[in-house]
Protein backbone atom coordinates (compact mmCIF):
# COMPACT_ATOMS: atom_id res chain seq x y z
CA UNK A 1 0.00 0.00 0.00
CA UNK A 2 1.46 3.55 -0.68
CA UNK A 3 0.57 5.21 3.05
CA UNK A 4 1.12 3.54 6.03
CA UNK A 5 -2.27 2.34 7.32
CA UNK A 6 -4.45 3.59 10.27
CA UNK A 7 -3.05 1.79 13.19
CA UNK A 8 -6.65 0.85 14.14
CA UNK A 9 -7.17 -0.59 10.67
CA UNK A 10 -3.78 -2.52 10.89
CA UNK A 11 -5.47 -3.56 14.61
CA UNK A 12 -8.42 -4.79 12.70
CA UNK A 13 -6.80 -6.67 9.97
CA UNK A 14 -4.23 -8.35 12.31
CA UNK A 15 -7.54 -9.61 14.52
CA UNK A 16 -9.24 -10.30 11.32
CA UNK A 17 -6.06 -12.88 10.60
CA UNK A 18 -6.08 -14.71 13.58
CA UNK A 19 -9.91 -15.38 12.40
CA UNK A 20 -8.93 -16.22 8.93
CA UNK A 21 -9.09 -20.05 9.12
CA UNK A 22 -12.60 -19.78 11.07
CA UNK A 23 -13.78 -17.00 8.47
CA UNK A 24 -12.16 -19.29 5.29
CA UNK A 25 -14.16 -22.24 6.48
CA UNK A 26 -17.40 -20.28 7.66
CA UNK A 27 -17.20 -18.74 4.06
CA UNK A 28 -16.69 -22.12 2.06
CA UNK A 29 -19.92 -23.53 4.04
CA UNK A 30 -22.06 -20.08 2.66
CA UNK A 31 -20.68 -20.74 -1.12
CA UNK A 32 -22.20 -24.32 -0.95
CA UNK A 33 -25.11 -23.36 0.16
CA UNK A 34 -25.70 -20.32 -1.69
CA UNK A 35 -24.34 -21.47 -5.29
CA UNK A 36 -25.83 -23.89 -7.22
CA UNK A 37 -22.79 -24.63 -8.91
CA UNK A 38 -20.95 -25.71 -5.23
CA UNK A 39 -23.45 -27.76 -4.24
CA UNK A 40 -24.66 -29.81 -6.89
CA UNK A 41 -20.80 -30.68 -8.20
CA UNK A 42 -18.26 -32.73 -7.68
CA UNK A 43 -15.88 -30.71 -9.35
CA UNK A 44 -14.11 -28.39 -6.30
CA UNK A 45 -14.68 -29.75 -2.72
CA UNK A 46 -15.46 -27.83 0.19
CA UNK A 47 -12.07 -28.13 1.52
CA UNK A 48 -10.55 -26.72 -1.58
CA UNK A 49 -12.99 -24.23 -1.48
CA UNK A 50 -12.13 -23.22 2.31
CA UNK A 51 -8.17 -23.12 1.39
CA UNK A 52 -9.24 -20.84 -1.26
CA UNK A 53 -11.15 -18.28 1.17
CA UNK A 54 -8.25 -18.93 3.59
CA UNK A 55 -5.59 -17.70 1.26
CA UNK A 56 -7.70 -14.84 -0.60
CA UNK A 57 -8.75 -13.72 3.26
CA UNK A 58 -5.17 -13.50 4.18
CA UNK A 59 -4.12 -11.55 0.97
CA UNK A 60 -6.78 -8.37 1.93
CA UNK A 61 -6.59 -8.81 5.57
CA UNK A 62 -2.50 -8.68 5.42
CA UNK A 63 -2.73 -5.73 2.49
CA UNK A 64 -4.66 -4.10 4.95
CA UNK A 65 -2.55 -4.26 7.85
CA UNK A 66 -0.05 -3.27 5.59
CA UNK A 67 2.22 -6.47 6.12
CA UNK A 68 2.35 -7.10 2.10
CA UNK A 69 2.43 -5.06 -1.08
CA UNK A 70 -0.87 -6.03 -2.86
CA UNK A 71 -0.53 -9.22 -4.73
CA UNK A 72 -3.33 -10.82 -6.15
CA UNK A 73 -1.03 -14.41 -6.76
CA UNK A 74 -3.68 -16.30 -4.91
CA UNK A 75 -7.13 -15.51 -6.75
CA UNK A 76 -4.87 -15.79 -10.05
CA UNK A 77 -4.40 -19.60 -8.66
CA UNK A 78 -7.82 -19.79 -8.18
CA UNK A 79 -8.51 -18.79 -11.39
CA UNK A 80 -6.14 -20.78 -13.08
CA UNK A 81 -7.19 -24.05 -11.10
CA UNK A 82 -10.94 -23.43 -11.74
CA UNK A 83 -10.58 -22.85 -15.11
CA UNK A 84 -8.47 -26.71 -15.20
CA UNK A 85 -11.20 -28.41 -12.84
CA UNK A 86 -13.88 -26.91 -15.48
CA UNK A 87 -15.36 -24.76 -13.66
CA UNK A 88 -17.47 -21.98 -15.30
CA UNK A 89 -15.97 -18.62 -14.64
CA UNK A 90 -19.63 -16.90 -13.83
CA UNK A 91 -19.50 -19.61 -11.21
CA UNK A 92 -16.00 -18.29 -9.64
CA UNK A 93 -17.19 -15.03 -9.92
CA UNK A 94 -20.15 -15.79 -8.38
CA UNK A 95 -18.22 -17.24 -5.25
CA UNK A 96 -15.65 -14.28 -5.07
CA UNK A 97 -18.93 -11.79 -5.25
CA UNK A 98 -20.29 -13.78 -2.30
CA UNK A 99 -16.76 -14.02 -0.46
CA UNK A 100 -16.09 -10.39 -0.73
CA UNK A 101 -19.67 -9.55 0.89
CA UNK A 102 -19.01 -12.02 3.47
CA UNK A 103 -15.69 -11.24 4.27
CA UNK A 104 -16.75 -7.38 4.14
CA UNK A 105 -19.63 -8.12 6.16
CA UNK A 106 -17.25 -10.00 9.44
CA UNK A 107 -15.02 -6.76 9.18
CA UNK A 108 -17.43 -4.58 9.89
CA UNK A 109 -18.65 -6.36 12.47
CA UNK A 110 -15.35 -6.89 14.36
CA UNK A 111 -15.23 -2.95 13.36
CA UNK A 112 -18.68 -2.16 15.32
CA UNK A 113 -17.51 -4.44 18.00
CA UNK A 114 -14.37 -2.93 18.64
CA UNK A 115 -16.17 0.72 18.24
CA UNK A 116 -13.04 2.85 17.83
CA UNK A 117 -13.20 2.68 14.09
CA UNK A 118 -14.04 5.10 12.16
CA UNK A 119 -16.32 3.86 9.45
CA UNK A 120 -14.69 5.91 6.85
CA UNK A 121 -11.05 4.99 7.71
CA UNK A 122 -12.68 0.68 7.62
CA UNK A 123 -13.67 2.31 3.82
CA UNK A 124 -10.66 4.27 2.72
CA UNK A 125 -8.87 1.17 3.66
CA UNK A 126 -11.35 -1.40 1.62
CA UNK A 127 -11.31 0.69 -1.17
CA UNK A 128 -7.69 0.99 -1.53
CA UNK A 129 -7.27 -2.83 -1.28
CA UNK A 130 -9.76 -3.22 -3.71
CA UNK A 131 -7.95 -0.24 -6.08
CA UNK A 132 -4.83 -2.19 -5.81
CA UNK A 133 -6.19 -5.38 -6.77
CA UNK A 134 -8.43 -3.85 -10.22
CA UNK A 135 -5.01 -2.23 -11.38
CA UNK A 136 -3.10 -5.15 -10.85
CA UNK A 137 -4.71 -7.11 -14.02
CA UNK A 138 -4.11 -10.69 -12.15
CA UNK A 139 -6.85 -10.38 -9.62
CA UNK A 140 -10.29 -8.17 -8.67
CA UNK A 141 -12.62 -7.85 -5.80
CA UNK A 142 -16.06 -8.76 -7.67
Amino acid sequence: MGTPPDPHIAELADAMLVLAEELGGALADVIFTELDFYSSSAVVTKDEVAQTCIANMRFVFESLAGDVQIDASAAERTGKARAAAGVPLPAVMAAYRVGFRFMWERTLEEARRRGDIATDSVLDAMSEVCQGSWTDPRGSCS
